[in-house]
């Protein structure tokens, strides 16, 4: 069962990135004959996506507030490649529990890259279209409060104009995305992506978890 790693990163994460290939999860997944490993980058410069020296580089601006398009960009180039299921990992998943955060400790003992090597060992953490460690859905309260932590403006309810919460999403440090929903987000994702951008900050992860339930439903 072929797969893509995609390492998300960008030129502020390289020691993050140094920090996770040193880590058994890079050393297995490297080493692994049906894995296929790749750094992504965005660069405004391009207007196609480049593959080289172990890279994929996407076109967009390279800022955490386009991290939605980018995500877009990144899953829609792949496509052009044989795999059956995209994993994507941030390079800052190693160390992140160590950091200054409001998560709670249980979440963030799941963020981890010994937490991904095992889902990666169980069989049924590939059973679904989409999985991932760690499984939420934000609030309007909460999803404002992290966006104030990151001094982004937001709009919540200009998406989600009810009181509700979000569609369920795993959180962006590691997650896996079937083939056939890759295609569903390659056809359907860049007017959302593009929202995200204007209202919530690039929330790429959210994202996903709208995308998710858009295609859900169009299957039942």
């Amino acid at each position: 069962m072929k797969k893509i790693l995609c390492l998300y990163t960008c030129p502020q994460d390289r020691e993050h990135l140094a920090a996770l290939e040193d880590t058994a999860l890079l050393r297995q997944v490297r080493s692994d004959p049906n894995f296929l490993v790749w750094e992504v980058h965005a660069s405004d410069q391009l207007t196609q996506p480049e593959f080289g020296d172990g890279r994929l580089i996407v076109p967009g601006r390279e800022a955490y507030t386009h991290l939605s398009l980018k995500t877009y960009e990144m899953i829609r180039a792949s496509l052009a490649h044989d795999f059956a299921f995209l994993l994507k990992v941030d390079a800052t998943l190693a160390g992140y529990e160590r950091k200054l955060q409001q998560k709670p400790a249980d979440v963030l003992a799941r963020l981890t890259p010994n937490s991904a090597l095992a889902a990666l060992g169980d069989p049924s953490f590939f059973d679904s279209a989409y999985n991932g460690l760690v499984k939420q859905q934000a609030t309007r309260e909460g999803f404002e409060s992290w966006m104030r932590t990151k001094g982004l403006n937001c709009d919540f309810r200009a998406v989600f104009p009810g009181d509700g919460p979000t569609p369920p999403y795993y959180l962006g440090k590691f997650y896996v995305l079937r083939r056939d929903f890759c295609e569903f987000i390659a056809a359907h994702a860049e007017a959302m992506a593009r929202e995200h951008v204007i209202h919530l900050g690039g929330s790429e992860d959210l994202m996903i978890g709208r995308l998710h339930e858009r295609w859900r439903d169009q299957r039942s």
